[in-house]
């Protein structure tokens, strides 16, 4: 659909303007914004429209929330070191290129998001950024590594997948709040090193690194009452699934594709009902262990897979754990 040109301009001198919402229309609007006429603007928002340009923001002090998300937005990113009270940020899923700009200054910025865009360069640095809630810059061509979030005390999310980003993940220690980590891979360059320790995340739901070439253990998941998603697969992790045991939030947990061997015991909780370990190298024991835990955990209608690479159970096909199982309406995979 076509789209139609937008004009904005204050009338009669007026430029006190602190809000603009330039919502909705059909067919949508498009061509260049320019809002360098507003001094005073202190919200500005463009979403869901095919504007191509957002331009006389950058020297903008008394700018809180800039949103201009879901767009055809094309060129650089302007430097926002003047935005100094700044609070949002989201140019998502537009056709921005360049790289991400300085956030050094910025100490009222609560969250940024530049998902969806052909940014490269690396993420910068987040020092500073003590009130920063929410970062997600996925679905780029972001090369480097993960700054250090040391300091984020506030943080809730941080999304950096699909990206070609290398080197280790950052300690996430004292990062209490910190509900969602995403730095899963796709092609090209991997994340390497460890796995950090999740210690004290007590907060965290999501944890998602999968499909880099990270090393060692997983982390023990003790204390991560609330955590609802983990994934680690198509990685180079050596020794055992961890305890399960006290994550009670747990739906899936998905580790395919690594050099596992054990599994550590404990109790499974009744709400996994997704439980991915193929193509691991799983002893006998380990897979004997894991079946009777999701019967004595007594959850139904879910998925466990163990085949692949990793050792049968006692008994193949006809295991009696993998038949009750069954029973209950699982759906059971096993070499």
């Amino acid at each position: 659909m076509a789209t139609t040109s937008i004009s904005i301009t204050p009338q009669f001198g007026n430029n006190s303007v602190v809000a603009i919402n330039c919502g909705t229309s059909s067919p949508k609007l498009g061509g260049t914004i320019d809002i360098s006429a507003f001094p005073n603007l202190q919200d500005f928002r463009c979403n869901n429209n095919d504007i191509t340009a957002i331009n006389g923001y950058a020297q903008n002090s008394n700018l809180k929330t800039l949103q201009f998300f879901n767009n055809k937005v094309t060129g650089y990113l302007p430097s926002l070191s003047d935005n100094t009270g700044l609070i949002f940020f989201s140019c998502a899923t537009n056709q921005l290129t360049g790289s991400i700009p300085s956030l050094s200054g910025l100490s009222n910025l609560e969250s940024f998001n530049c998902n969806s865009n052909l940014l490269t360069g690396p993420i910068p640095s987040l020092s500073g950024l003590s009130n920063l809630v929410s970062f997600n810059c996925n679905v780029n061509q972001l090369t480097g590594s993960i700054p250090s979030l040391s300091g984020l005390n506030k943080l809730r999310e941080f999304r950096c997948q699909t990206n070609q980003l290398t080197g280790p993940i950052p300690s996430l220690s004292g990062l209490s709040n910190l509900q969602n980590f995403q730095c899963q891979s796709q092609t090209g360059a991997k994340l390497t090193g460890p796995i950090p320790s999740l210690s004290g995340l007590s907060n965290l739901r999501v944890f998602h690194c999968a499909s880099n070439q990270l090393t060692g253990p997983i982390p023990s998941l003790s204390g991560l009452s609330n955590l609802e998603f983990f994934s680690c697969f198509s990685n180079q992790l050596t020794g055992s699934i961890p305890s399960l045991s006290g994550v009670n939030n747990l739906e899936t947990f998905i580790c395919y594709s690594n050099q596992l061997t054990d599994f550590d015991g404990g109790s499974v909780s009744n709400t996994l009902i997704n439980f991915q370990a193929q193509n691991n190298q799983l002893t006998q024991s380990a897979v004997d262990a894991i079946l009777a835990e999701f019967v004595a955990a007594g959850g139904t209608n879910g998925t466990l897979t163990l085949g692949g690479t990793n050792a049968s159970p006692t008994g193949g096909e006809s295991n009696t754990d993998k038949i009750i199982l069954e029973g209950r309406g699982w759906d059971v995979y096993v070499t």
